[in-house]
């Protein structure tokens, strides 16, 4: 179990996505063998088949959406880092970023917030002794 959760995002999106299809396919194989199983007369095969249709439009819709959210939810983070590092850079140490973002990222800005407290007592010390 501890190997599932150090898969990286992109992974775990992919996972996802791939989750969708392999559903809208296990819908697909089943409608197919009911209408091998069946006598279905014409319009009723036309109209299983319009249904296959829109089911898998369904199913990429899905993905779409949540290829979307996702990637604004991974911009968002990075924005988050770059917005903290920018602060670091011109010497404010006050960041904190949310450590309870799931995996990897969350690990990051745990660090960067360790980084960020361990530079200011750094920098604070310096400057108490350039003033004694």
């Amino acid at each position: 179990m501890k190997h599932l959760k150090q898969l990286s995002i992109k992974h775990q999106i992919w996972a996802g996505y791939a989750s969708v299809f392999l559903l809208s396919l296990i819908i697909t194989v089943t409608a197919l063998s009911q209408l091998n199983a069946k006598n279905l007369t014409a319009d009723q095969t036309q109209q299983t088949w319009m249904l296959l249709i829109i089911l898998i439009a369904i199913s990429l819709v899905i993905s779409l959406l949540a290829a979307y959210i996702n990637s604004k939810q991974i911009c968002n983070i990075v924005v988050d880092i770059n917005d903290s590092m920018q602060k670091m850079s011109s010497g404010d140490f006050s960041i904190s970023l949310n450590e309870k973002r799931f995996g990897e990222v969350g690990e990051i800005a745990g660090n960067l917030n360790v980084f960020a407290k361990r530079l200011h007592s750094m920098v604070s010390e310096m400057q108490s002794a350039i003033q004694d």
